[in-house]
């Protein structure tokens, strides 16, 4: 296990997404640096996968944005991937393609794990997919808890991700049922009408507070965004469409070039 991997994967077991976040964006420019003097080949792929979970988590989509525009396709893992597909749909508040993503087989691989011994690197993908997972159906328990005073069962159902994966009564991998969820949280089920009764306020909200409503939530696609997600490169293959300017959400611009060899010197010391 290398350093950067330690330090991932205790950040990841405690979820603490801002932490992970930092940790994460201080080894991309790192590593970016030993890319640039030659001490390493490519970058750890763990690192940007990391990075692109904390972003979701928090429900920083601008960032994780940026994240998928700046990182190559060579060094994106099938997790990265996958979860660059969730970040795509979380844009476009399409909760059916939201819980689609999260379900797509190469995430539920993930979760599962390898088989045999696994990598420090799997175990973590592992652990990032299952947190994404839960922290976007604890984003989406507490709109419902927000926004409904009473909803269809079959609408709950899609809006918490049982439909994408068992047709929208129960989960078979998990045997999760609407009225076994409805229950933990202690809302109200009426079988009668089949309609759920969410009590205001008994859901706390994961990462950052969405400003769209409900309305935008299931329908206010951003058009275009699963273009701007996709890497853009110029002749010599560089990446292009990004801000230049160095800022906590990018990487440092040609007008710091003197600083980056100043900090390439400084590594070539230790």
């Amino acid at each position: 296990m290398t350093n950067a991997e330690d330090r991932i994967h205790e950040l990841v077991v405690a979820r603490n997404a801002a932490a992970l976040a930092d940790h994460c964006e201080a080894k991309e420019q790192e590593y970016d640096l030993y890319v640039a003097i030659g001490r390493l080949a490519s970058p750890l792929p763990v690192v940007a996968t990391a990075l692109l979970a904390a972003f979701i988590v928090q429900d920083d989509l601008s960032a994780a944005r940026f994240l998928v525009k700046r990182t190559l396709p060579a060094d994106r893992s099938p997790v990265f991937v996958g979860l660059a597909t969730v970040a795509i749909q979380l844009w476009k508040r399409d909760y059916g393609g939201i819980h689609l993503a999260l379900a797509e087989p190469a995430l539920d691989a993930a979760v599962a794990g390898p088989a045999g011994a696994a990598t420090t690197s799997a175990k973590i993908d592992g652990l990032l997919v299952q947190w994404v997972r839960d922290a976007v159906r604890q984003r989406a328990l507490a709109l419902i808890a927000k926004a409904y005073s009473s909803l269809p069962a079959d609408r709950f159902a899609a809006m918490v991700g049982l439909a994408a994966r068992s047709n929208g009564s129960s989960n078979g991998a998990t045997g999760e049922t609407v009225e076994s969820i409805v229950a933990h949280l202690g809302w109200r089920f009426d079988t009668a009408s089949s309609m759920i009764f969410p009590v205001a306020g008994s859901v706390a909200a994961v990462g950052g507070e969405t400003q769209r409503g409900e309305a935008g939530m299931a329908g206010e696609a951003q058009e275009g965004m699963a273009v701007d997600m996709e890497p853009e490169t110029g002749a010599a293959g560089g990446l292009v469409g990004h801000d230049p300017q160095r800022t906590r959400r990018g990487r440092p611009g040609l007008e710091q070039v003197g600083l980056l060899a100043e900090y390439a010197v400084r590594l070539e010391m230790k």
